[in-house]
């Protein structure tokens, strides 16, 4: 057997059977740290920094304990008078120093409060002091970053999440996103999701064969989402074909579906690129 069926089921073997694992492996590529935050002893706050500088954009920083007592970075731009909230999942290769740019310019265009966090082993975020060895980011751990990261959006920024946060969630991204939006207990006024995949296997096979690989089943998860779901998606997209954002697309409840935006002669992320004015329209 050859391919990617066959490469995969070599570097199971190769993990000791541990499906779980090589689909972590194959999804999660932190970069090096692109932001640092430092405590200040006096206010007691913690302060984002850009190439070891303050930013003169006002942002609220902290450090988040998740169920697994790991600690995530989380920031918040806020955008004066502003009652939306957007929780924003990146996606895989960056963290919220690299993102820093565009939330400024999504808070101020958009004006809404723009709150995102990074995964257990990206960015500042810290192991659990009981773990051992190197971080794995891990689907069930971003999971309970995104617990934490909802609840602390609840608890500082959003007064009622069902008609104020809204949740965004890019390439990787979605697969936090739809699994909050798809919860009865954490309601939310709305999802969209930007170059999202089926599901974690499928960017790579639609083979079933190999299903203990497969991690972010959005594909069976966006048919729950109790709110209005937008879908953005490159038509030129060569990691992430535009047919997963139309399949999606295809599943949402009807009265939850709006217009999506398939977006010609773009790929997966370069949406932006002399198209700002539309993209935030």
């Amino acid at each position: 057997m050859g391919g990617v069926v066959g490469t995969l089921i070599t570097i199971y073997c190769y993990s000791g059977c541990q499906g779980t694992l090589v689909a972590s492996a194959l999804a999660f590529h932190p970069p090096p740290p692109q932001y640092s935050f430092e405590f200040d002893e006096k206010t007691q706050k913690y302060e984002f920094l850009l190439e070891g500088a303050r930013v003169s954009t006002p942002v609220v920083a902290n450090m988040i304990t998740t169920s697994s007592k790991s600690k995530i970075p989380i920031i918040c731009i806020r955008s004066p008078g502003a009652k939306t909230s957007i929780l924003f999942s990146h996606g895989n290769a960056t963290d919220l120093g690299a993102m820093f740019g565009f939330f400024v310019a999504m808070s101020k265009i958009l004006g809404v409060n723009v709150i995102a966090y990074d995964y257990t082993g990206y960015g500042m975020s810290e192991q659990s002091p009981d773990w051992e060895g190197n971080v794995r980011t891990t689907e069930k751990q971003v999971y309970l970053d995104a617990d934490a990261a909802y609840e602390w959006a609840k608890a500082n920024v959003v007064s009622d999440t069902k008609t104020d946060l809204i949740l965004y969630g890019q390439s990787v991204g979605s697969g936090p996103s739809c699994y909050l939006a798809s919860d009865p207990e954490r309601p939310v006024a709305g999802l969209i999701l930007h170059s999202p995949i089926m599901s974690g296997l499928r960017v790579l096979t639609l083979n079933r064969l190999m299903g203990c690989f497969d991690i972010f089943p959005n594909v069976d998860r966006i048919v729950d989402v109790a709110a209005p779901v937008f879908i953005i998606h490159g038509e030129q997209d060569m990691e992430v074909d535009v047919a997963h954002g139309k399949a999606l697309h295809k599943l949402v409840p009807d009265q939850y579906k709006r217009s999506p935006w398939w977006v010609p002669e773009r790929g997966h992320n370069d949406i932006m690129i002399n198209n700002d004015r539309e993209y935030f329209r």
